[in-house]
């Protein structure tokens, strides 16, 4: 009697927990008996691999970027940029890691509307000065401002505990979208951004959920409301993860490698949502990237980084196309001959 008692509480605790039961594929309590369970592993594995691979929608993101702006287009851009207020501001910031000194000194500044590509190789500060707009990360020295306040500090200039900090990030409107994903495994791709919305911002999950699938649509992903981050592709990912930092209507994006988990024919799907939100939206953003084609096409400016400071910045195209730093064509040099860009020293 105890073993049979002990063996329904464990097939009970198997359905509660079973990811899957709240998809299209329900499960049943008698799913999980020994006997049934290889032939149902067998029936999951097959569904798995359609899953993640499903039919084209008419959701999806037509495939054609849009032209990159003219030469009079970027002038008006950054005419009216340059009357715009600051929104991120970083004053000599310093960090190191033990020894190895990541940011030594940097100053950045961006200004509200305006799209800043961040280039470099690999180790040269670039995933580190994102993590330390947001506050992700605790810096040595120096100063960062979003919208004017000094995120992560108190008036009287003493740090804020974690809780705080989380509340003043979103309260200033720093979104950040990872190299990872960083979606809830547990969670559809809908529930990944109306969550965050109901525990963060205190939304209504009414509220929450009309956003949310007004988010999915906008990045081409309704028909997959429903469905779990295993279930995705790796750039399908990605842009619920976009969604999801968009969600509570950011001032201050900042996109750490969007593309760099990604396979090479996923890419671009990311890349075009990416481009809406510049070009589209003027949302201002901060992207670290070695894509540079994109750079040239979205960013409004770029800044190259090497050693943990910036050491050549400016009008992208200009940067990009007629370099002035030995290490800035050095790097281009290397990204247009195909090669990784941990091999640029």
């Amino acid at each position: 009697m105890l073993t049979a008692t002990i063996s329904a509480i464990q097939l009970f605790v198997e359905w509660l927990l079973d990811l899957d039961r709240t998809t299209r594929r329900q499960r049943k309590l008698a799913d999980y008996l020994p006997w049934r369970r290889v032939e149902l592993a067998t029936k999951l594995d097959i569904a798995d691999v359609a899953a993640a691979d499903p039919e084209p929608a008419p959701a999806e993101l037509a495939d054609t970027p849009p032209l990159a702006l003219t030469r009079e287009e970027r002038a008006r851009r950054a005419a009216t940029i340059a009357r715009n207020n600051i929104a991120v501001e970083a004053r000599d910031l310093t960090k190191s890691y033990g020894a190895q000194k990541v940011l030594d000194g940097l100053d950045l500044t961006v200004r509200v509307g305006e799209v800043v590509a961040l280039l470099g190789p690999s180790g040269s500060g670039k995933s580190t000065l994102l993590r330390c707009v947001n506050h992700l990360e605790n810096w040595d020295a120096g100063t960062v401002r979003v919208g004017g306040r000094r995120l992560g500090f108190g008036e009287n200039g003493k740090p804020l505990s974690p809780r705080a900090i989380a509340n003043e990030r979103a309260s200033v409107g720093v979104g950040m979208v990872f190299q990872q994903f960083n979606l809830f495994a547990h969670l559809s791709a809908k529930e990944n951004i109306a969550g965050p919305l109901r525990w963060v911002h205190g939304m209504t999950r009414i509220d929450a959920e009309r956003r949310a699938t007004e988010l999915l649509d906008r990045v081409g992903l309704s028909h997959r409301a429903d469905a779990l981050p295993r279930h995705l592709s790796g750039g399908q990912q990605q842009r619920v993860a976009i969604a999801r930092a968009l969600a509570p209507n950011p001032s201050v994006l900042l996109l750490d490698e969007p593309t760099s988990a990604l396979d090479p024919e996923l890419v671009n799907e990311v890349l075009e949502v990416i481009r809406r939100l510049a070009i589209d939206d003027g949302l201002t953003m901060i992207i670290s990237t070695h894509q540079i084609r994109f750079a040239d096409e979205v960013a409004d400016r770029v800044a190259f980084l090497s050693g943990g400071t910036i050491i050549e910045e400016g009008p992208a195209h200009e940067v990009l196309s007629n370099p002035r730093n030995p290490l800035t064509a050095r790097f281009l040099s290397v990204m247009e001959a195909g090669k990784a860009p941990e091999t640029v020293r």
